[in-house]
């Protein structure tokens, strides 16, 4: 009987670490794709969703820091802003999209926050939000 207790009790224990062991060491080990919507994401708040074309696809790799654009249409040379949730401006890119469909930005520099990228296109702003945690 000592034995049964003993033996349930080990069980039961690595049945909680199983559960417990994913959410105490949470890391993101995915790509997370972004969604852009345009609109304007320079201001204090946000207005309701454009209904202008998405002209920019992308994602973010948390295993290799990098976000990857794809640019759908060609815009000629269009600037892209990464911005922190206070406003602060941490990076600022050109690109030609005339001789470049796709783009990669390394993020590994950017400290832990959530973050607003945005692009500006002749249609106007593009954006999309994305969280890192490291």
């Amino acid at each position: 009987m000592h034995k049964r207790i003993i033996s349930l009790f080990l069980f039961l224990m690595m049945m909680g670490m199983f559960i417990a062991v994913p959410t105490f060491t949470y890391a993101q080990y995915t790509d997370e794709d972004l969604e852009f919507q345009g609109g304007d994401y320079t201001g204090d708040e946000f207005g309701p969703v454009s209904l202008d074309p998405i002209v920019v696809k992308g994602n973010v790799s948390f295993i290799n820091q990098e976000i990857t654009l794809n640019f759908l249409e060609d815009m000629g040379t269009i600037t892209i802003w990464i911005i922190d949730e206070n406003g602060n401006l941490y990076l600022s890119k050109e690109v030609n999209t005339t001789e470049e469909a796709t783009t990669k930005i390394d993020i590994k520099a950017l400290p832990a926050q959530k973050y607003t990228i945005v692009c500006f296109t002749p249609m106007g702003q593009q954006g999309a939000y994305f969280e890192l945690r490291k």
